[in-house]
């Protein structure tokens, strides 16, 4: 399948490059200048057991690194795995938002795409705050499936992970999002998107 993946940071590099490694043909989105050219030079930037490796066997081959929007047009599925830091107010979500809005500018509207939302949020940001910002696109849904990577250990807990939380309504996605798993054991559950921002915010 071919997945676009926003974000090479912690979370994103490491989310491109497992389901790299499952199979799937990846694209990851960096605006970063600086991490781009580092990624492309087959340097992750972070130490994660298995990363550089892993790196360095997919790169150019089912994982590519860009800073062009439309490289992820042909992707059918979105990951947005940018970083939403923790402030005194709460989580930030602007990042996400600005994220969001981008998308929207080279989205067509008439090829169904799922975005799927890696970030860490607060509950309720899903069903609020984003879908509102796409209600005349009638061919794009959203998921939430949080990530629960710890650090060290990231790239064999997106590989190898306990649950697996997927978070919609729709029977459309949730099939493609089994798809993408469809080889690894761990336990799927199936929530509403709130509930799977919870589980994420909670834990």
């Amino acid at each position: 399948m071919n997945i676009g993946v926003i974000g090479a940071g912690y979370v994103g590099l490491v989310t491109a490059l497992g389901l790299s490694k499952i199979g799937h043909n990846v694209i990851n989105y960096e605006r970063d200048i600086f991490k781009l050219k580092k990624i492309s030079d087959k340097d992750p930037i972070i130490n994660e057991k298995g990363l550089k490796e892993l790196l360095k066997k997919k790169i150019n081959k089912s994982y590519f690194i860009t800073n062009n929007l439309d490289d992820l047009k042909k992707c059918e599925v979105l990951f947005v795995a940018v970083n939403t830091p923790h402030t005194k107010k709460g989580i930030y979500l602007g990042n996400v938002i600005d994220c969001l809005k981008k998308i929207k500018t080279k989205l067509p509207k008439d090829k169904k795409k799922i975005i799927v939302i890696k970030s860490t949020v607060t509950p309720g940001t899903l069903v609020k705050k984003i879908k509102p910002m796409y209600k005349n696109f009638k061919n794009v849904e959203f998921v939430s499936n949080p990530e629960f990577l710890r650090e060290g250990t990231a790239l064999d807990d997106f590989l190898n992970p306990d649950r697996i939380i997927i978070g919609t309504e729709d029977k459309f996605s949730k099939r493609k999002l089994k798809n993408i798993y469809k080889k690894y054991k761990s336990k799927i559950i199936i929530t509403n998107e709130t509930e799977a921002e919870m589980s994420k915010y909670f834990s």
